[in-house]
């Protein structure tokens, strides 16, 4: 609605009903495309489908996603720089410390860490050194 012009309320989800639908929302995809990631797109797209068939409204849904164009990523992934992890481990306690410095050492996910258990762990010859293997 915002979009469109039309004062967003409660009441007047109806005006949505009067305009000409399909290209309304291809100028809303083609505007969103440049500023929003894929997956935002694809969800507020959903979130537009779905009040159209509660209204029993149709939509030519292959059409309209003809105009969302090519995946495009808008955050950039990226290591952490040694700084980041300095600061990180100034204001952590021991057990983030540890889980700090697996990730960062081994490039393991965060939601992995739940999954390890000290079965996982092989000791070393060296003095307090372990190897982390997953089977």
């Amino acid at each position: 609605m915002k979009f469109l012009g039309m004062e967003i309320n409660s009441h007047n989800h109806n005006q949505l009903l009067k305009i000409d639908v399909e290209k309304s929302i291809i100028d809303y995809v083609i505007s969103l495309r440049k500023r929003v990631g894929s997956a935002t797109l694809k969800t507020r797209l959903a979130s537009i489908y779905h009040f159209y068939t509660m209204n029993d409204v149709l939509l030519n849904k292959q059409k309209i996603s003809k105009f969302k164009g090519e995946f495009l990523k808008v955050k950039k992934d990226r290591a952490y720089e040694h700084e980041e992890i300095s600061r990180l481990l100034q204001i952590a306690d021991l057990r983030m410390k540890v889980c700090i410095l697996l990730m960062a050492s081994s490039g393991i996910r965060i939601g992995a860490i739940p999954d390890l258990k000290l079965k996982h762990l092989e000791k070393l010859d060296l003095d307090k050194v372990y190897k982390m293997g997953i089977h």
